[in-house]
């Protein structure tokens, strides 16, 4: 009983770390949204369009052998960075950084994987559609952003609905009435709130509240590297004090600034 929260718990906290690392290096190089697919050198080129090619040559390889492990589809990808950058089409700064993505781009596709339910280290086609779809059907900053909040939040309603249907069996709630019940059965059937406001999950509590927030356009948004008393005076939350934040500021629909900024912890 207490196992499968547990797991929901390990698996989703980890995938929903990937997705906010993925979200904060296209913040950081909007230029990585760029993939190596087709060449990779048209930066014209759409961020749809290259990222379902990305996307598609990690299902490509998945089908020439589903037992792949990350590494090894990390390395089929990243040759095609390699002839991009030994053919003259690209910088070693720009290599460096698709590899940065795509390693990034594996690794939350593995574990968002485990998080919807995947055993070992291959990933079922139906997983890997619904992730897919989170990170192809985006084309900017902020629609990527926000399909990684959105699926983030999916994730999160499956542990939550894992953890509800843990405490409605019989031997639980037996065990609940018991006394000092609760310190017996303790963390093990937390959700994600109360999780993210344990001691045990406070740390991540910035993912948590990204999940819930809404992206701007990357144009509308700039960081903080430590936040000090003076954002705290134009509004920025106390609680972000000294910590390095992102403010996303609000525009209307002339393009101008409406004067209403939002704050997240970077």
């Amino acid at each position: 009983i207490y196992r499968d929260v547990s797991k929901a718990q390990i698996s989703t906290t980890v995938a929903a770390q990937n997705l906010m690392r993925l979200d904060r290096m296209a913040f950081d190089n909007e230029n990585v949204l760029k993939t190596v697919a087709g060449g990779g050198s048209s930066l014209v080129s759409s961020f749809s369009k290259e990222m379902q090619g990305l996307v598609g040559l990690l299902g490509d390889l998945q089908e020439r052998d589903p037992t792949q492990s990350s590494t090894s589809l990390l390395a089929g990808i990243n040759s095609e960075v390699d002839m991009m950058l030994d053919g003259g089409k690209i910088t070693d700064e720009v290599a460096r950084a698709y590899k940065e993505f795509n390693a990034a781009i594996v690794r939350t596709i593995f574990a968002t994987g485990k998080a919807l339910g995947q055993q070992g280290n291959g990933f079922s086609n139906q997983d890997y559609q619904v992730i897919s779809k989170s990170l192809v059907n985006a084309n900017s900053y902020e629609a990527f952003s926000n399909n990684l909040r959105r699926l983030t939040t999916e994730l999160y309603g499956t542990w939550n609905a894992t953890a509800v249907d843990a405490r409605k069996n019989g031997l639980v709630q037996n065990v609940m009435m018991m006394p000092g019940g609760s310190e017996i059965v303790g963390s093990s059937l937390m959700g994600v709130e109360e999780y993210y406001q344990s001691d045990a999950g406070k740390s991540q509590s910035n993912v948590y509240e990204w999940s819930k927030g809404k992206a701007k356009p990357r144009g509308n948004g700039a960081v903080i590297e430590t936040a000090s008393q003076d954002d705290v005076a134009r509004g920025m939350p106390e609680a972000f004090l000294g910590e390095k934040v992102i403010m996303f500021i609000e525009t209307g629909p002339d393009g101008k600034a409406t004067g209403t900024v939002r704050y997240e912890r970077y």
